[in-house]
């Protein structure tokens, strides 16, 4: 008898990694910035540094975890990276200067990256491959779930505990729900690793329509070796395409919650626009998750990729309550397609066997993307009073994108040898 597929399983396990320890670092940081502002005196802009920090730290050697994971597998990355980003964030209990923070922050960003988004990815794409973008989706709904559940969470924490106790209830949060249950008991690498095939598939042969083919007769896909992904135009306009993406992101992450502040509504409401992007963000994921499995995925950026520019447009002449979280559930919306695209894409064009490597040389361009939209919207609004100019240039580079989107061409094997 055929033993149940365990990559649903195993998909709930790498969906604990950025819930609980992207929720613990990433998401909660803006509640922790005010408080820590005023017990130590700082001002915010030293604060926020290091959440730049971490994206920088994270995001630039992207491709040395492609090189990591395809050397020594997902699991152990997942472990040690996490077991370090537990420790550092324990760290933050004891923080006196500003330069602790950066520090801490900058092992923190390392780490996650070691044990983070291209670690979980990877198993991801191992274990899926028809439904690849379903599984993508749905693994890229735990995000969206830290960043909905982890900032009330910490708020209560803080006002119960204090702000250098709650770092150590997250650290052991990580260790015990991430390293241990999800990464020691329950993640595996690649069903190959338990006599299993991808998307059930039974492991000693695969089916196709209604005949079965020994695994001795299944041709072996052709796969992309590094330069010929460089080589390929494709490659430079998902880069791109995403660029935009990630601008967007880094600019609401870290300033939605003071621009709608600007527009006059309490701090309440504009706590409950963010928490408004991260559901329909979950919205966004399951739904392209459901979508690409049987419509073409370059049709998904294009549609992504337009509602992400009308709830720019939105945003940009928001001013009522209706405008506001009108905005915010497309922009959400938006970005769950968006960010579940992009390891979907990657997988779909460039196969199974180099996808980390493949993934991890994207993550330099679009984390320093990322934090220098972070600086970028924060400088605009200290010369202009107004974060208007920043809106404009997502929106620019949304349209410059979705041109891209109109350029995306999926590989074959002829082409994949002229290479």
């Amino acid at each position: 008898m055929q033993p149940r597929f365990y990559g649903w399983y195993n998909l709930a396990g790498v969906m604990l990694v950025p819930l609980i320890a992207g929720g613990a670092y990433y998401y909660s940081y803006g509640v922790f910035l005010p408080v820590m502002c005023d017990d130590l005196g700082w001002s915010r802009a030293v604060v926020s540094v290091g959440l730049s920090v971490s994206l920088l730290t994270m995001g630039l050697p992207g491709p040395l975890y492609g090189i990591l994971v395809a050397k020594f597998g997902s699991k152990i990355n997942l472990v040690l990276g996490n077991t370090v980003t537990a420790l550092a964030l324990g760290g933050m209990f004891f923080v006196k200067e500003p330069w602790h923070v950066y520090v801490l922050y900058g092992i923190i960003g390392f780490a996650s990256g070691v044990g983070g988004f291209v670690a979980c990815l990877t198993i991801v794409n191992n274990w899926f491959i028809k439904k690849r973008s379903l599984a993508m989706g749905i693994f890229s709904t735990g995000s969206g779930i830290g960043g909905f559940l982890m900032p009330p969470f910490v708020t209560l924490l803080t006002l119960s505990v204090g702000w250098r106790v709650s770092w150590l209830v997250l650290a052991g949060l990580i260790l015990v729900l991430v390293v241990f249950t999800a990464s020691l008991l329950i993640i595996k690498n690649k069903p190959e690793d338990i006599q299993q095939e991808p998307d059930s598939l039974p492991y000693a042969s695969k089916r196709v329509g209604k005949s079965v083919i020994p695994p001795e007769e299944i041709p072996e896909p052709k796969e992309w070796r590094i330069r010929q992904v460089i080589r390929f135009p494709t490659t430079w306009f998902i880069i791109a395409f995403m660029a935009a993406n990630y601008f967007a992101l880094g600019a609401v992450v870290c300033h939605q919650v003071a621009h709608v502040e600007d527009l006059g509504f309490s701090p309440a409401v504009a706590s409950m626009t963010l928490s408004l992007v991260s559901v329909f963000n979950i919205v966004g994921c399951l739904a392209f998750g459901l979508a690409a499995i049987k419509v073409n995925i370059r049709r998904l950026a294009i549609v992504g990729m337009l509602i992400q520019i009308i709830a720019l447009v939105i945003q940009l002449n928001a001013k009522t309550i209706l405008s506001v979280f009108c905005y915010s559930s497309f922009l959400g919306f938006s970005l769950g397609i968006l960010i579940s695209l992009m390891p979907t894409i990657v997988g779909e064009y460039y196969g199974r066997a180099h996808f980390a490597q493949i993934l991890g040389t994207t993550m330099p361009i679009l984390y320093l993307v990322q934090a220098i939209s972070m600086m970028l919207a924060g400088y605009i609004f200290d010369t202009t009073s107004s974060y208007f100019l920043a809106v404009v240039l997502s929106i620019a580079l949304s349209i410059v994108s979705l041109v891209c989107a109109f350029l995306f061409k999926k590989p074959n094997n002829v082409l994949i040898r002229a290479l």
